[in-house]
């Protein structure tokens, strides 16, 4: 039985801006969850507004603080000030950040899990193949956000059968609504940002 875990967390930037994430931790870490993630409850975006820039530097940040405890990472942040939309990451943890350009990003990250992610998200990593994670991110439109389409993209890893899935759509632009889910050993988590704040929720599939 596979021992991996996700862990969901939230926090603020150094301007006050809300993000959450995701973080998909290999066994040897399970036990250290809470501080691993403890370790990133601010980050410093130092005012960024390019959205090339943001995503860059979330994906930079978050792999140096998750390092090799991490298989995957997801993380959504809302940024008032850019109306483009950007803020959203997910991936390896361990290789460099690459943006999913025009089309769909698919690509093993380890021995067990894919991503996959739509250019504007959302993105998923799944336990399964890279047909599993194509044919669950074709189940949404490139470029939905919010909670109904990252319960949606969880649903459907429950029905398929994945063990594991972490979801996430941007959460910066006019239209975008930042939310992170999880799927393990049979149970979601949903974690969204202030514009769909009271929308949090877990449950147990019965």
């Amino acid at each position: 039985m596979s021992k991996y875990a996700i862990k969901l967390f939230g926090g603020l930037t150094d301007e006050g801006d809300e993000f959450a994430g995701g973080v998909l931790l290999r066994p040897s870490s399970v036990y250290r969850a809470d501080e691993i993630v403890n370790s990133l409850k601010i980050l410093e975006l130092s005012g960024l507004t390019d959205p090339f820039d943001i995503d860059y530097e979330l994906a930079r940040i978050v792999r140096e603080a998750f390092g090799t405890d991490a298989v995957g990472i997801a993380l959504t942040i809302h940024v008032p000030e850019v109306n483009q939309q950007c803020g959203g990451i997910i991936g390896s943890a361990q290789t460099r950040p690459e943006s999913a350009g025009a089309h769909m990003l698919c690509e093993r990250i380890d021995e067990e899990f894919v991503c996959a992610a739509w250019p504007a998200g959302p993105g998923v990593i799944i336990s399964g193949s890279e047909t599993d994670a194509r044919k669950c991110l074709e189940t949404v439109n490139p470029g939905v956000s919010g909670r109904g389409a990252c319960v949606s993209l969880i649903g459907y890893s429950h029905r398929a059968g994945f063990r594991h899935a972490l979801v996430v759509c941007d959460g910066t632009g006019s239209h975008a609504r930042g939310c992170v889910a999880s799927l393990t050993k049979g149970n979601m988590h949903v974690k969204c940002l202030a514009p769909v704040a009271g929308h949090d929720l877990s449950y147990r599939r019965q």
